[in-house]
């Protein structure tokens, strides 16, 4: 069960949903309350305007806290796309405050199950070192991975994605592919976004923790995956018996 609302970006309403465990997780993690906690941070950020927003110390070490896992890629696909530019500039702007403090940077991690990355990944794994990575430039892509489809005229999820794409293979021998926020407030300039975003050094204050928590939390029920995702799919996934059902009678009931 989660909680839905309607929160306005850029002029537009977006929908969001959290659920009731988040609380607990983080007091079991923290030893503190998260909703005390999101309180002074919404004060600290004011009206939202940049000159009058007030982040603390306390603030910014509240994103440390944090690590987001989105199960699936980090991109928008169909009508609600355009968000994907608002995400990467916010993104980017949190990690510049918190590097100006010495802080680490606020850890997005994309965890795709299926794609054609994902597929390359693992037809090529037993020729991969344990304990590589490698960061998958466009033109790596458009040779080995999409070799069949058409390059796009400008980047590769330039509409889309805000995250870029990194193979990983553990100690133990798994094959992880994974994205991280691109390191850049937009797109505007396609030729040198292209060529910046495949630059494994423009990553390195994420990977470390990223790849920490991959050993960490890597699933050995599941290959390519880690706990948090497996345990995610577990608690919010619906039986087809007698899931279908409960359902067929709550739908009668509320209509």
């Amino acid at each position: 069960m989660g909680i839905r609302k309607d929160i306005e970006i850029d002029g537009q309403m977006v929908a969001f949903k959290a659920s009731a465990a988040i609380p607990r997780i983080y007091r079991l993690k923290f030893q503190r309350d998260i909703y005390k906690d999101l309180a002074l941070l919404e004060k600290s950020i004011g009206d939202g305007k940049e000159e009058s927003s007030n982040l603390d110390m306390f603030s910014l070490e509240m994103f440390e806290n944090i690590a987001f896992i989105i199960n699936g890629t980090l991109s928008i696909a169909g009508q609600p796309a355009w968000i994907s530019s608002s995400i990467m500039k916010i993104l980017n702007e949190i990690n510049v405050e918190l590097l100006k403090k010495n802080k680490p940077q606020l850890l997005v991690l994309g965890l795709p199950e299926e794609g054609n990355v994902r597929n390359f990944a693992e037809m090529i794994q037993s020729h991969i070192d344990c304990k590589s990575l490698m960061c998958v430039s466009d033109d790596f892509r458009n040779m080995y991975i999409d070799f069949n489809r058409d390059p796009s005229s400008t980047t590769f999820g330039a509409e889309t994605y805000y995250g870029q794409d990194f193979i990983y293979k553990s100690q133990k021998g798994k094959i992880f592919v994974f994205d991280l926020p691109y390191p850049f407030p937009n797109k505007n300039n396609k030729e040198l976004f292209k060529y910046e975003k495949s630059r494994i050094e423009n990553y390195i204050e994420m990977l470390n923790p990223a790849i920490q928590l991959i050993d960490e939390f890597d699933c050995d029920l599941q290959d390519g995956k880690i706990v948090p995702i497996v345990l995610s799919e577990r608690y919010t996934s619906i039986s087809l018996e007698p899931g279908t059902t409960v359902l067929d009678i709550l739908s009668k009931m509320n209509i």
